[in-house]
C-alpha cells in the first residue's frame, strides 16, 4: 500500500512540473541558407540560437529547418507550414538532448521580382513537438527579421543570411538540470 502511495504522490508531483504559467522568451536567430547547421547540407536555414527566458535562464543552441509551402501574391510570399528545429545542450554521440520544433501558422516576406538585396519577413508560429525539457512544451512566438540574398558560386547561385528575432511564451518546461 504504502508503495502505491509512493507512485501516486511521485505522479502527481510530475504534473506539478508542467502546471508551470506560460514564460515570456525573448532572442534572437543568425541563419544562413542553405545550411550545415544539422550535421549535413541541407536546402534550408539554420545557425544560431540565443533565447533568454523572463526566469532568467539563457540558452544557446541552433536552429535548422525549412520555409514550408509557399504561395507568391505579387511580391508578397505567404509561407504555411515552415518547421524548424531549436536544439539546446549537445550531448556527443547522441545530438542535442532538449530541442523544441515550431512550425509556422503563416508567414509573409516580401521580396520584388528579381531583387537581389534585403528584404524582410514576419510570422507566427506555434511548438508542435519536444525532446528532453521541452517535452511536453507548448508556446507561441512571433518571428521577425531581415534576410538578404547574396549571389555566390554555390550551386543555387545564391547564400541568404537572415537575423531573426523571436518573442512570445513557453510552457510545461521541466527545470534546467
Amino acid at each position: 500500500m504504502l508503495k502505491h502511495l509512493l507512485v501516486l504522490t511521485m505522479a502527481l508531483g510530475a504534473q506539478g512540473l508542467f502546471a508551470q504559467a506560460p514564460i515570456g522568451v525573448r532572442g534572437v536567430m543568425q541563419e544562413t541558407w542553405p545550411t550545415a547547421a544539422s550535421g549535413t547540407l541541407q536546402d534550408g536555414w539554420g545557425g544560431t540560437a540565443y533565447l533568454v527566458l523572463d526566469n532568467g535562464e539563457c540558452l544557446v543552441g541552433v536552429v535548422w529547418g525549412t520555409d514550408g509551402t509557399t504561395a507568391w501574391h505579387g511580391a508578397v510570399g505567404i509561407g504555411k507550414g515552415g518547421r524548424y528545429i531549436l536544439a539546446f545542450n549537445p550531448k556527443p554521440g547522441v545530438g542535442f538532448q532538449d530541442t523544441f520544433t515550431i512550425e509556422s501558422t503563416n508567414s509573409a516576406f516580401p521580396m520584388p521580382p528579381g531583387r537581389i538585396g534585403l528584404n524582410g519577413n514576419q510570422g507566427s508560429a506555434k511548438i508542435v513537438a519536444g525532446t528532453g525539457r521541452f517535452q511536453n512544451a507548448e508556446g507561441t512566438f512571433l518571428v521577425t527579421g531581415s534576410w538578404m540574398d547574396v549571389p555566390v558560386g554555390l550551386p543555387n547561385g545564391l547564400l541568404a543570411v537572415c537575423n531573426c528575432d523571436i518573442s512570445g511564451t513557453i510552457s510545461k518546461v521541466l527545470p534546467a538540470p
